[in-house]
């Protein structure tokens, strides 16, 4: 079963499929329930998960975060949106905007498709995409990491998730520095190639301190040393 939730209003889309999220898990109290985003999705997966119903009592619900932004993701769950359609298990598409040759796809297939749209001009106002804040870690452009940041805050994005995507931005960069393929970092090619780009504006060294920096203050928040969302903006500003 296939739902797709997207538009301009992200504050609108994401809300929308977290409570969709609860909704199904109250009903379903054997479910388990995953999170996907484009920088996890790994190839193969999504036709694994459709065919895993009947093999395993507990059913799955998968909330898939902007992952369409992820070129081999996307191909891939094109390609099989009739066998994730028919799985028992359930597939929550959560994206920003996206063209309407993907949507007349995911019509033909999905149980609901759903678009929130920003009241304010598109052509104005760029909807927030967490992974813009790996990209701009990326690019180590500090000033648009903290207006990024700031931004994610405004669409209600919690410091875990802002948190999370930084950390494993840093990892991922740091294998690809320290590797010449993206099989020997053990990541997919889209992964592996933005990360590439980015290791080479960092040292190994700089790369394994962020790394280390970024694990410490989620273990000082969680130990009440700090307010995360404050420790995060200070990390970006002294980046």
């Amino acid at each position: 079963m296939i739902y797709l939730i997207y538009g301009t209003n992200g504050e609108k889309a994401r809300k929308k499929a977290n409570h969709l999220l609860d909704i199904l898990i109250k009903k379903k109290p054997n479910v388990t329930a995953l999170r996907v985003d484009a920088w996890h999705f790994e190839k193969g997966e999504i036709l694994e998960k459709a065919k895993s119903a009947g093999l395993f009592e507990t059913k799955l619900i998968i909330l898939y975060d902007t992952v369409l932004e992820n070129e081999v993701a996307k191909e891939e769950i094109e390609d099989n949106l009739k066998a994730i359609s028919e799985s028992d298990n359930i597939f929550i598409f959560l994206e920003g905007k996206i063209d309407k040759k993907t949507v007349s796809k995911f019509s033909k297939h999905a149980e609901k498709v759903e678009e929130h749209v920003s009241v304010k001009s598109q052509k104005s106002i760029k909807p927030f995409k967490i992974f813009d804040l790996s990209n701009a870690l990326v690019a180590r452009n500090k000033k648009m990491l903290w207006i990024l940041y700031q931004k994610g805050k405004l669409y209600n994005t919690s410091a875990e998730e802002m948190h999370g995507i930084l950390t494993w931005g840093t990892k991922t960069m740091l294998l690809a520095h320290m590797s010449n393929t993206a099989d020997e970092a053990g990541l997919n090619p889209f992964v592996y190639r933005k990360a590439k780009q980015g290791a080479r504006k960092y040292s190994t060294e700089e790369l394994k301190q962020l790394s280390s920096h970024l694990v410490s203050l989620y273990h000082d928040a969680r130990r009440g040393k700090h307010a995360l969302d404050n420790a995060l903006e200070m990390f970006i500003l002294r980046l």
